[in-house]
C-alpha cells in the first residue's frame, strides 16, 4: 500500500504536550497512516494512505479544531481571459491539486486567490495548473487589484457599432452588393483586429469546454459573417441575384456588445476602484522630517521607523506613530469612518492617511508602507472582494447551464425553422438571435457586483467585512454573545481595594502584581500598573520570565520569586482549591472584578477592580433585543460581576467564569441547538470563540489588524456599528436577490421572443436587436448593484 507525505508548519505551538494534541487530533483522520513531528521545530509529516481523499483543508481543519493552526500562504494571479462562466471551473480543477487549501476566482478582478501549503506547492506549479486550463497569467502578487480594465476601449466600441450602422443603412436603402462589398472587410477588420481580444477569450473558453458570453458572440457573429461572405462569393462568381447578408447585423451586434461591456467596465472601474490605489492618492508624497534639530521635506518611501515626522495644520499624517509633542485635532474618518475630529496629545497614537484639522503634532514613525493600519485595511478590503457567497456560487453554476441550454436552444430554433420551410435566411437568424440574447453575463456579475459595492460602503462607515460570504451568514444571525471585559464595559478598569492575605503588604502585593504585569495588554494589566505608578512603587524590575495564560492570568519570575496573577483557576492550578476557602467571607459579594495575586506558594491578596458599562452597549443592546435578537453574555470574570453588567443592561443569558476555549465550546453548544450566532469581542483574545461562531465581529483597538481574528471588524470602537452592520446585510441581500432575479427573468423571458415563438404574431427579435437587449440587461444589472454604494449604514 503506498502513501502519500503531507508537510505542514505548525503555528501557536509552544510546548511538547501542545504538537502531541495536534499528533493526536491528525491520527484520527481516517485515512492517516502515521503522523510524524520533529521536536525541535514546529514541522509535522502526515503520511496518508495514496487512495485516501484526505486533503490539506482536512488536516488543517484538524488542526484548527484543537486551538492550534498550519502556516499557508496565499497568492493572487492576475489572469486574462477570465470570464464569470470560467470562475466554477477554475475553482473546481485548482482544488483537486495536492497543496492547494482553497481558491476564488474573480472575473470582476481578472485574479484567482489560490491559498495553499508552501510546503506542497510551489507558486510556479499554480501558475503551470492555470497554463495548462487555458489562461495566461499576466502577473502574480501577494495582492488583489481592483476592477478588471480588461475591455475594449468605448470609442473603439462605438466605431464598430458605427460601422454596422452604415452597412445596415446601405442594405435598408436597398443596395445589398455595395452593403456585402463594404460589409466584408469592415468584418474582417473588426474580428482581427478591432474585437479580436473578444474572439480570442470566446474560443479559448470553448476549447476547454467552458463557454462564455464571448464564446456565445464569438460563435454568432462568426457564423453570420461566415454565411454572408459565401452568399457574396457565390454572387460574385455565380452571378446570382444578392441575397440578404448579415454583415451589419453581425457588426451591430458586435457594436452594441463592446458599447454595453465598455460602458459597464467604466461603471465598475469608478464604484470599485482599488482601495488600495485610493489609499497612495491620498497619502501625502514628501513629509517634514526632522533631524538634527533641522525639518527638512523628505519623500515619504525614504521615511524609516523612528524618524520624527512634523504635521502642521493642513497636512495629511503619512505615518503610523506616537505623538512625541504638539496638540491637534485630527479627523481620522478615512480608517474609522469617524466624522468628527479627535484631539491627539503626546503618547497618543496616530494613523496614515488622517487629516490635521487644528494644531501642530512631532510624530515618531513606527510603521511606514504597506505596514500602516490604513494600507492593511486597504489589502482585507480588496481580499475580501475575492470571496464568494453561496447565492453567487447558485449562480455562476445556472450560468454555466445557461451557455450550454442557449447552443442547444440556437440550434434547436435552427433546425425546426429549415424544417417548417422558412429558409435559411429565417432560420440563421433566429439561431444566432437566441445566442446573443442569451448571453448569461448579467447572471455573473449582479452578485459579486453588489457585493463589492456593499464592502466599500461598510468600511467607508468604519465596518471593515474581510470576505463576502458574511454578508450573506449575517442575515441569518438570531443570537448575539459578547464578551464582557472592554466589549460591554469601557475597559478602563480602576483598582478600588487591596486585600491582604498574608504578612506581605498592600503595597508589595500592588508592586509585585505591576511588574509581572507591565508588559501585558489587557485592560486589567493596565489597570495594576496605573495604579501603582500612581502610589509612586518601583516597577522597574523586570521579569526573567512571564507566561501569559490566555482566559486565566499571569506568571512571572521576579528575581527568582514566582508570582501568578489571575483567576481563581490560576489559583486552583498555582496551589490548589482549599487555599481560596474564605477568601469569600473577606471580600463579600463585590460586584466588581476580582484579581489573585499568589506569591510563591501562598494566596498573598486580592486586588479588587470596577469597570463601568458602556452607553454605546445600553443602545446597541437595546436595539438588537427590539429586532427580535437573542443576547448572551460570556466573560471570565467572577459571577457577581457578570450578574450585575447583565442587570444593567437586561440581559437574562450569561456566562461567567469562561476560559477562551470554553467560550468557543458554549458557541458551538448554541449552534447545535439550530442557534445561528454572532460573536462580538477583542480580535485578539478571544480568537478561538470567533472564529468559531457564524459570524465574528471584532472590536479593533490595535494596530495589527491583519493578525486579528473575525469576519467583520468595528474600525472605530463603537458598538452601535453593530445593528447597522447586520441592517446593512440585509439591503444587501435583497439587492442581490433583485438583481439575480431581474437577469434570470430577463434572460429567460427573450429567448422564446429570439427563437421565434411569436413570430406568427409578428413579433421577433434580430440579432442586433437581441445584442441591443443583452446590452441593456449587464448595464441595468451593473446600475441596479453598485446602488448600495449609497445605502444607508
Amino acid at each position: 500500500m503506498g502513501r502519500k507525505l503531507i508537510r505542514i508548519e505548525l503555528l501557536g505551538v509552544e510546548c511538547a504536550s501542545c504538537v502531541y494534541a495536534v499528533s493526536y487530533a491528525l491520527r484520527k483522520l481516517e485515512g492517516v497512516v502515521e503522523v510524524r513531528p520533529y521536536p525541535s521545530s514546529s514541522i509535522v509529516d502526515v503520511y496518508i494512505d495514496e487512495e485516501s481523499r484526505v486533503s490539506i483543508r482536512d488536516v488543517v481543519d484538524a488542526v484548527r479544531r484543537v486551538g492550534y493552526d498550519v502556516r499557508l500562504e496565499s497568492r493572487v494571479f492576475i489572469v486574462s481571459g477570465l470570464s464569470p462562466e470560467h470562475e466554477r471551473l477554475v475553482e473546481e480543477r485548482l482544488r483537486r491539486v495536492d497543496g492547494v487549501y482553497d481558491v476564488v476566482a474573480s472575473s470582476t478582478s481578472s485574479s484567482v486567490l489560490i491559498v495553499y501549503n508552501p510546503h506542497q506547492l510551489k507558486v510556479d506549479d499554480a501558475k503551470r495548473f492555470l497554463e495548462e486550463l487555458g489562461f495566461r497569467v499576466e502577473g502574480v502578487s501577494s495582492k488583489p487589484r481592483g476592477a478588471s480594465g480588461d475591455t475594449i476601449p468605448l470609442r473603439v466600441a462605438l466605431l464598430v457599432l458605427a460601422m454596422g450602422v452604415f452597412v445596415e443603412a446601405l442594405n435598408f436603402l436597398g443596395f445589398r452588393l455595395m452593403s456585402a462589398l463594404v460589409g466584408l472587410p469592415l468584418s474582417l477588420l473588426v474580428v482581427l483586429l478591432l474585437a479580436r481580444r473578444l474572439y480570442v477569450k470566446g474560443f479559448r473558453a470553448l476549447l476547454i469546454r467552458a463557454p462564455t458570453m464571448e464564446s456565445l458572440v464569438a460563435i454568432a457573429t462568426g457564423i453570420a459573417i461566415l454565411y454572408s461572405a459565401a452568399v457574396l462569393t457565390l454572387s460574385v462568381i455565380g452571378g446570382m441575384e444578392v441575397r440578404e447578408t448579415y454583415f451589419g447585423a453581425a457588426l451591430l451586434v458586435l457594436g452594441f456588445v463592446l458599447t454595453g461591456m465598455s460602458i459597464e467596465s467604466k461603471a465598475r472601474r469608478r464604484a470599485l476602484e482599488s482601495l488600495e490605489k485610493r489609499v497612495e492618492e491620498l497619502l501625502p508624497a514628501r513629509v517634514l522630517v526632522e533631524e538634527k534639530g533641522a525639518v527638512s521635506e523628505k519623500p515619504l518611501a525614504e521615511v524609516r521607523p523612528g524618524s520624527i515626522v512634523v504635521v502642521r495644520e493642513g497636512d495629511r499624517i503619512g505615518v503610523d506613530g506616537v505623538v512625541v509633542s504638539g496638540e491637534a485635532l485630527v479627523d481620522e474618518s478615512l480608517v474609522s469612518g469617524e466624522s468628527k475630529p479627535v484631539l491627539k496629545k503626546p503618547g497618543d497614537w496616530v494613523v496614515a492617511g488622517s487629516l490635521v484639522v487644528d494644531g501642530f503634532l512631532r510624530v515618531r514613525v513606527v510603521r511606514v508602507g504597506d505596514q500602516t493600519l490604513l494600507k492593511q485595511i486597504a489589502l482585507l478590503a480588496e481580499m475580501a472582494k475575492l470571496g464568494k457567497p453561496r447565492v453567487q456560487r447558485i449562480a455562476d453554476r445556472f450560468a454555466s447551464m445557461l451557455t450550454w441550454l442557449s447552443i442547444a436552444t440556437s440550434t434547436s430554433a435552427f433546425a425546426i425553422w429549415l424544417l417548417l420551410g422558412a429558409g435559411i435566411d429565417v432560420a440563421l437568424s433566429r439561431a444566432i438571435a437566441v445566442l446573443v440574447v442569451t448571453c448569461p453575463c448579467a447572471l455573473g456579475i449582479a452578485v459579486p457586483l453588489t457585493m463589492s459595492a456593499s464592502i466599500h460602503r461598510l468600511l467607508e462607515a468604519g465596518i471593515l467585512v474581510r470576505n463576502s460570504e458574511v454578508l450573506e451568514k449575517a442575515v441569518r444571525v438570531d443570537t448575539l454573545v459578547f464578551d464582557k471585559t472592554g466589549t460591554l464595559t469601557e475597559g478602563k478598569l480602576v483598582v478600588e481595594r487591596v486585600y491582604t492575605l498574608t504578612d506581605i503588604s498592600a503595597d508589595e502585593i500592588i508592586r509585585l502584581a505591576a511588574i509581572a504585569e507591565k508588559s501585558v495588554n489587557h485592560p486589567i494589566a493596565k489597570a495594576i500598573v496605573e495604579y501603582a505608578r500612581a502610589r509612586g512603587l518601583d516597577v522597574s524590575t523586570n521579569p526573567s520570565r512571564v507566561d501569559y495564560i490566555k482566559g486565566m492570568g499571569v506568571v512571572a519570575d521576579i528575581n527568582g520569586l514566582v508570582v501568578a496573577i489571575g483567576s481563581e483557576k490560576l489559583v486552583e492550578q498555582m496551589i490548589g482549591p482549599e487555599s481560596l476557602r474564605g477568601v469569600a467571607d473577606i471580600v463579600g459579594g463585590y460586584a466588581g472584578t476580582r484579581v489573585y495575586v499568589v506569591v510563591g506558594d501562598k494566596l498573598a491578596g486580592v486586588i479588587l477592580l470596577k469597570d463601568e458599562v458602556r452607553r454605546d452597549a445600553i443602545e446597541a443592546i437595546s436595539v438588537l433585543k427590539a429586532r427580535g435578537y437573542r443576547i448572551a453574555i460570556l466573560s471570565g470574570d467572577s459571577r457577581e460581576a457578570v450578574e450585575e453588567i447583565a442587570r444593567v443592561l437586561g440581559v437574562t443569558e450569561y456566562y461567567y467564569r469562561v476560559e477562551p476555549i470554553d467560550k468557543a465550546k458554549i458557541i458551538r453548544k448554541m449552534q447545535s441547538s439550530g442557534r445561528v450566532v454572532a460573536m462580538v469581542g477583542d480580535g485578539i483574545n478571544d480568537a478561538i470563540a470567533l472564529s468559531q461562531a457564524d459570524v465574528g465581529i471584532a472590536v479593533h483597538r490595535g494596530t495589527e489588524i491583519a493578525k486579528e481574528a473575525g469576519d467583520a471588524i468595528l474600525l472605530r470602537d463603537d458598538l452601535t456599528l453593530i445593528p447597522r452592520f447586520l441592517e446593512a446585510a440585509k439591503k444587501v441581500n435583497r439587492a442581490a436577490k433583485v438583481a439575480l432575479l431581474w437577469a434570470t427573468v430577463y434572460n429567460a423571458s427573450l429567448i422564446p421572443v429570439a427563437a421565434g415563438v411569436l413570430a406568427p404574431f409578428g413579433i421577433t427579435l434580430r440579432p442586433e436587436y437581441a445584442a441591443l437587449a443583452m446590452s441593456l440587461s449587464s448595464l441595468s444589472v451593473t446600475m441596479w448593484s453598485l446602488r448600495v454604494r449609497h445605502m444607508k449604514v
